[in-house]
């Protein structure tokens, strides 16, 4: 893994994880691999400064996050030497995008998106989810 702070207040996160295994399953002639890669990638920003709005000086503060993501899980499968087949598995891809924001101490709220992919290594089914939502809440006392 990899991370980079810069002092304006934006960092990025980095990480690549692997892992191969080979098995003979019992006494048969078959063998079995497993093969699974993750990336991930992050950018985080904040901003505590305070900004203007609408002409007026709001003291609040900003943090976003886009995060990327790929990885893949499959089981190959070999009997009497022959060549390794697919016989589970799956391809994702993946971003998120999450922003959190706080105008004041009586107005605060965020705003987050998804999009995934996924796609079956043996049927080649693909499942997509797009996803989003907002909030904002105002305090009053």
């Amino acid at each position: 893994g990899v991370t980079l702070d810069w002092a304006i207040g934006l960092a990025m996160r980095g990480t690549y994880e692997t892992y191969d295994e080979v098995s003979r399953l019992g006494l048969s002639a078959t063998d079995q691999k497993r093969q699974n890669r993750t990336l991930n990638l992050a950018f985080d920003y904040r901003f505590n400064s305070g900004f203007q709005f609408f002409g007026h000086r709001l003291n609040g503060n900003l943090t976003t996050r886009l995060q990327v993501s790929r990885s893949s899980a499959q089981t190959l499968i070999s009997r009497d030497g022959n060549s390794f087949k697919p016989s589970n598995g799956q391809k994702q891809f993946g971003i998120s995008f999450r922003t959190d924001y706080q105008f004041s101490r009586h107005v605060r709220g965020g705003l987050n998106l998804e999009w995934t992919n996924t796609e079956n290594a043996i049927t080649k089914e693909k499942r997509l989810l797009r996803s989003g939502g907002f909030w904002t809440e105002f305090q009053f006392n």
